[in-house]
């Protein structure tokens, strides 16, 4: 029986990690979760649950369980990811800067961690490779296209495997003509093609970024150089990644585009079980024909160059990436900028606030503190 501290549970990858729950209670049971204003989704989690902690950041909802419960109430991400359990497995599907601090806990805690929160790696890879190294700490990666790479990396092959490959479904604007971008409305990026996604990670993919993140990621999670790691498009949204070899074959990654499938796969660790339907190898050469891909335009997707510009910068690009793009999706959501405005920013503070902190020491409290400063200068202006 494996005890799940569950962060996030009131989001999109929250929910399904309940939904698998709920199906495997031989396997799985709750103890512990996390949520942020949604008080009845909470108050539904507990009476079907019956965790042991649940915890909330704000007051009201905090208030409001301790009077409605009699569970154990915290504000602290830390207090509940650190909450002591027979054999805990920590979900973080938080998202943004918040999920930090759970992911820094969880590796000092030994406890295996499965990521969905994509800031962890983003802004403080480094650090989080120093702390699992320290500790000898696991992390299963619960994004779709990490899913797959680590699926792939761990048949017999892996040690021959030169380039990796994630795939990216081009998000809503993918045949837009580049001239008329900048006068997209939200409702027009918000129309994925494929995925059911929140409206701030459906942004993301409208802008590509959300792959920018995602190669960073893959960058720090299987720890091959950023100059190997490409991203390629899949309309389908059906091929999740690939990995090259030395010998000029290519394996490849084919599921459902659903996300029970990498979230179980990563719960089941260690002994998951590949969902992967494709059994194939593909001489390099054919591989984008026989699995239907496409070269990404850097011209029209010009944050893609950015994955290797803050590998190789280190230090804080990747807080100022992540905090420039959500205030500015944020802003473009809300109809205060135009979609163009989100990229040409990114461009614009990243080369203000790099240069500005280079010499700031690089630790998990800077990091936050960075963060808090950006906002609070930006929102300003």
């Amino acid at each position: 029986m494996k005890d799940i501290i569950l962060l996030g549970a009131t989001g999109s990858i929250g929910s399904q990690t309940l939904d698998i729950i709920d199906k495997n209670p031989h396997l799985y049971t709750l103890k512990a979760f996390s949520f942020g204003h949604n008080i009845n989704k909470a108050l539904e989690i507990i009476e079907k649950f019956k965790p042991l902690m649940v915890c909330t950041p704000f007051d009201d909802c905090y208030e409001e369980i301790k009077r409605l419960t009699n569970i154990l109430v915290t504000k602290s991400l830390e207090e509940v990811s650190s909450f002591e359990t027979g054999n805990p497995y920590v979900v973080n599907a938080i998202v943004g800067i918040d999920g930090l601090i759970p992911t820094i806990t969880a590796i000092k805690k030994n406890r295996v961690l499965l990521l969905a929160n994509k800031e962890s790696l983003v802004m403080a890879g480094e650090l989080v490779n120093q702390l699992l190294d320290e500790h000898n700490s696991v992390i299963v990666p619960i994004d779709s296209e990490h899913s797959a790479l680590y699926q792939l990396l761990h048949k017999e092959y892996h040690s021959t495997v030169k380039k990796l490959i994630i795939t990216a479904s081009g998000g809503a604007l993918r045949d837009y003509p580049i001239e008329k971008l900048n006068n997209v409305k939200a409702q027009d990026a918000l129309k994925h093609p494929n995925w059911q996604m929140g409206a701030k990670i459906t942004i993301d993919s409208a802008t590509m970024i959300n792959k920018v993140f995602e190669l960073i990621e893959a960058h720090y999670l299987f720890r091959f150089s950023i100059d190997s790691i490409k991203a390629v498009m899949d309309r389908r949204s059906i091929v999740h990644a690939l990995v090259e070899m030395e010998n000029g074959m290519v394996a490849y990654h084919q599921a459902q585009n659903d996300m029970h499938l990498p979230i179980e796969y990563a719960l089941q660790y260690p002994d998951s079980i590949d969902f992967n339907l494709a059994n194939e190898l593909v001489e390099a050469n054919q591989v984008m024909e026989r699995c239907h891909l496409e070269e990404l335009d850097i011209n029209r997707f010009k944050v893609l160059k950015l994955a290797k510009h803050v590998i190789e910068t280190k230090g804080f690009s990747g807080v100022i990436l992540t905090t420039i793009n959500d205030i500015f999706v944020d802003k473009f959501l809300k109809d205060e900028c135009g979609f163009l405005d989100i990229e040409n920013n990114i461009f614009k503070y990243l080369n203000i606030y790099e240069d500005k902190f280079k010499d700031l020491e690089y630790n998990i409290e800077n990091i936050i503190k960075v963060k808090e400063l950006i906002i609070k200068e930006v929102n300003k202006k």
